[in-house]
């Protein structure tokens, strides 16, 4: 009878802790989320929001257009090797 009342209290304490590893996995994995979506609002969705303006002011206004022009290159071309790192990143912990 003892034995019963011990497995059915072991029992009880694994689901318990299980439950609670699970519980903390889903919050750890949503952090995980909320700093990815962070981190590609920074450093992907600004630099190619810069370059959206940039092209805006060119179609309204093409005088200085050559620098213009570098500089939204230079806005894509780092979003871009921003993009790569994250997914890099992403990878390495798979």
């Amino acid at each position: 009878m003892k034995s019963k009342m011990t497995l059915k209290t072991t029992s009880k304490a694994e689901k318990t802790a299980n439950l609670n590893a699970s519980s903390t996995l889903k919050k750890v994995q949503g952090m995980d989320k909320k700093k990815l979506a962070r981190e590609i609002h920074d450093d992907i969705g600004q630099p190619l929001t810069a370059a959206k303006l940039i092209i805006e002011r060119l179609r309204i206004s093409p005088q200085n257009s050559q620098s213009l022009i570098e500089e939204v290159r230079s806005l894509i071309s780092e979003a871009q090797v921003k993009a790569v790192r994250l997914c890099l990143e992403l990878q390495e912990e798979q």
